[in-house]
């Protein structure tokens, strides 16, 4: 236990909660909403009464103190006997929005006293010999989720329209909040990356993943001036800097390796860092770094740099505690979607799908290989495979839109560079 810690209560307010429902039935289904479990009364007596209550309400039972004493059974001298339950009318409240105003007190010391268990945790791991970012990430990610905003209320499509209608009346000065990829054909197709948002892209080992995530990082950072994070467990920054100068410069890194750059290349890779040096993209490369340290990453980055694209490069390298491969990529994939949702930014994760034995060009990848690795697919708000044959026919085939159509689109793979079929010569190629 954290020294000198209050640990927060509110007992009056468990007792208001608890004798309004007990004297007015109607209340309950407004408090079950705020109040889902009876851990989130502290004194035990309430715990056992909110619990009992629990169990009449799914029986369809009416509740009052007579049936709780019922159901407590010989739980019932824990909870302070009848005289307890009957003294309870005193602090009952008339009026259920009343009420509700004492549920919400109770839940948010509920989520306080979660908030101490994880920090105490933390500080066990610690003093165990953890590593601190192990302990630290893991809190952090803890404490995400239980401030992770709800909304619990259910509305009618009436209620709702009047935003639905603002909304596409500020489409268009709202475009410069969506992210955009830089390929016409898709979009047009997406209509843009929102906020929230994760993109998976998957894709046979040597098609063009990354390169096809890094062109999407440079038309973010370059057209849209927003800054952009990389988190890479394949590449260093320096080779991810590299492979930048390398596509943009149109040079072959074997050349570069050996020293055998003609007068004209040396001038392109000069042409190419002048122009990506002042670009916003940051980069970030630790293959250690777990699953539950993203989050904290990115929302330290988010709020120090203003990221508000991330690139995760790739999905299967992330570290994970859990020992089955299937359910690590199940954890890593639900907190990857969780991060999108807290830091409010489209994150693109890379998902490295394995070829047939013996197959040197496979089929294009369709959903199913993605159900053979967890939950990506359900995760994802978009999945987008890009795929390049024996003939270099390219395409990215967007095979899961959640809030828009599916569709396949054809590319074209040039001189190391992805490129729209739409675009014009001259941007063949190009980031």
């Amino acid at each position: 236990m954290l020294p000198d810690i209050k640990i927060p209560q509110d007992i009056e307010a468990e007792k208001t909660v608890l004798g309004t429902i007990l004297f007015n039935n109607e209340v309950f289904n407004k408090i079950i909403e705020i109040i889902s479990e009876p851990d989130a009364f502290y004194n035990i007596k309430h715990k056992l009464i909110y619990s009992a209550i629990i169990n009449l309400n799914k029986n369809n039972s009416p509740i009052s103190p007579t049936s709780v004493a019922n159901m407590l059974g010989q739980d019932l001298i824990k909870a302070g006997n009848n005289s307890y339950l009957w003294n309870l009318e005193s602090f009952k409240e008339v009026s259920s929005s009343r009420c509700g105003y004492f549920a919400d007190i109770v839940y948010e010391k509920y989520q306080k006293r979660q908030a101490i268990k994880v920090l105490e945790q933390a500080l066990d791991s610690c003093r165990n010999g953890a590593e601190l970012v192990d302990a630290v990430g893991s809190a952090q990610k803890s404490l995400s989720r239980i401030i992770a905003p709800d909304d619990k209320e259910m509305s009618s499509i009436g209620e709702m329209m009047p935003d639905a209608i603002q909304r596409v009346i500020d489409a268009e000065s709202k475009k410069k909040e969506y992210v955009y990829s830089g390929f016409v054909d898709i979009d047009k197709a997406i209509g843009g990356y929102e906020k929230g948002e994760l993109i998976i892209v998957g894709g046979y080992p040597s098609h063009g993943k990354t390169t096809f995530a890094l062109q999407n990082a440079y038309h973010v950072a370059s057209t849209q001036n927003l800054p952009v994070g990389i988190i890479s467990y394949e590449m260093s920054k320096a080779q991810l800097t590299m492979r930048y100068l390398c596509v943009l410069a149109k040079v072959d890194y074997a050349q570069v390796k050996q020293g055998t750059l003609s007068d004209d290349e040396m001038r392109r890779i000069n042409n190419a860092e002048r122009i990506l040096t002042p670009l916003p993209i940051k980069m970030y490369y630790n293959p250690k770094l777990n699953i539950n340290q993203i989050i904290p990453i990115m929302e330290r980055y988010k709020r120090e740099m203003g990221i508000g694209f991330w690139i995760i490069d790739y999905l299967q390298l992330i570290p994970s505690s859990v020992k089955e491969r299937r359910l690590q990529i199940e954890e890593i994939s639900r907190t990857l979607k969780l991060a999108s949702g807290i830091i409010q930014s489209p994150i693109m994760a890379l998902s490295q799908l394995s070829r047939a034995q013996g197959d040197g060009h496979p089929k294009l990848p369709t959903l199913s290989k993605l159900r053979e690795s967890g939950s990506i697919e359900q995760d994802g708000d978009i999945v987008e495979f890009v795929y390049r044959n024996e003939k270099n026919e390219s395409v990215v085939d967007i095979a899961k839109n959640r809030m828009g159509k599916t569709r396949t689109v054809p590319m074209m793979f040039i001189e190391g560079t992805w490129a729209s079929q739409s675009q014009k010569e001259d941007d063949y190629g190009r980031f």
